[in-house]
C-alpha cells in the first residue's frame, strides 16, 4: 500500500475528526463537540502553534493524523518539537502510515532547525511502542501531572 503524507488541510474536516474521534476512543477519552471544534479552529490559526499532518491511503482516504507543536527550549537555542496527537486507523497499521508521518515530521523539524522531537505515549501502549523503539530513543524521564481542573 503507497501512503502519503500531507499537511491537513481546511478540506480534511470531516475524516480530520473522524481520525481525531477515533484516536480519543483509543484513550478511552471523549472528545466533545467544542473542544473538536476548538482543536479545528487551532490547527488552522497560524497564531496558535499547533500543525497537523495527515497520511492518505491509495485511494486518497485519510488513514492517519499527526498533531505537532514546536516551542522554545532552554537546553538549546533552537526550538523543539512536541509530537502531540499520533494515530493511525487498525486497518492501515503494519503498513507504515505512522512511521512515514513521524518521518515527514523529522524532515519539518531538520529543515527548520530544530533540536529534537520528542513525544509521550501510554507504556502499555505496545502497537505505538514498536513503531517508537524503532524510531527514537526511549528517554529516562518519567512524567508528572498536576491536575488543575476537577
Amino acid at each position: 500500500m503507497e501512503t502519503h503524507i500531507r499537511p491537513l488541510s481546511l478540506t480534511d474536516r470531516p475524516a480530520w475528526e473522524s481520525l481525531f474521534l477515533a484516536y480519543g476512543q483509543f484513550y478511552k477519552t471523549d472528545y466533545s463537540p467544542a473542544l473538536i471544534e476548538a482543536n479545528w479552529r487551532r490547527l488552522h490559526d497560524p497564531t496558535v502553534g499547533l500543525h497537523g499532518l495527515v497520511a492518505l491511503g491509495e485511494a486518497g482516504e485519510l488513514i492517519g493524523l499527526l498533531h505537532y507543536i514546536p516551542h522554545l527550549h532552554t537546553n538549546s537555542a533552537r526550538m523543539v518539537g512536541y509530537l502531540e496527537d499520533l494515530f493511525v486507523i487498525p486497518e492501515a497499521r503494519g503498513q507504515r502510515a505512522g512511521e512515514k508521518l513521524i518521518e515527514a515530521l523529522v524532515d519539518i523539524g531538520k529543515t527548520s532547525g530544530w533540536y529534537r522531537i520528542y513525544w509521550h505515549t501510554h507504556a502499555d501502549n505496545a502497537t505505538a511502542r514498536k513503531l517508537y523503539d524503532r524510531v527514537a530513543k526511549l528517554s529516562a524521564f518519567v512524567r508528572y501531572d498536576i491536575p488543575l481542573v476537577p
